[in-house]
């Protein structure tokens, strides 16, 4: 099943005003707030999301339609760090996403890697958490990927 709605729950949202986050709304177009049942926890520079279909917790992001998808993708696999191996820390899927009543099938960035020890992101929401962090500030600015 091919989508291009991709779901952004960290570095690539609006308000973090990172360069990959000025490309993604460069590309797309907004749709709204969203969540995903999941914890999100920081890995030290950035955030990343496990998914866990039953879980009672939600991370809050922000879902995209993708203008060019297999374009767009291909550049944010690069920022993500995907490249097919085992030592990926972050792998795309494609999940179930709720806005509102609407059950959407996005495009999401798991984290593919133990999280065990890692701190959890307080009510799955990192724009607040982020401009606490200076390490993911200082990552966000630089525009680097992971």
């Amino acid at each position: 099943m091919a989508s291009d709605l991709i779901f952004v729950y960290g570095t690539l949202m609006q308000k973090i005003g990172s360069p990959m986050a000025s490309f993604l709304q460069s590309n797309a177009v907004f749709s709204g707030e969203a969540w995903i049942p999941g914890t999100l926890y920081d890995t030290g520079q950035y955030p990343g999301l496990v998914c866990q279909s039953a879980s009672p917790e939600k991370v809050w992001g922000e879902i995209f339609t993708i203008e060019n998808p297999e374009y767009v993708l291909e550049i944010l696999d690069g920022y993500e760090g995907i490249f097919g191996k085992d030592t990926d820390e972050y792998r795309r899927s494609l999940l179930p996403v709720f806005q509102g009543e609407a059950v959407l099938h996005c495009w999401v960035y798991e984290w593919a890697r133990g999280y065990q020890g890692m701190p959890v992101i307080p009510d799955g929401r990192y724009e607040s958490y982020f401009a606490q962090k200076e390490s993911h500030i200082r990552f966000a600015k630089s525009g680097e990927g992971v």
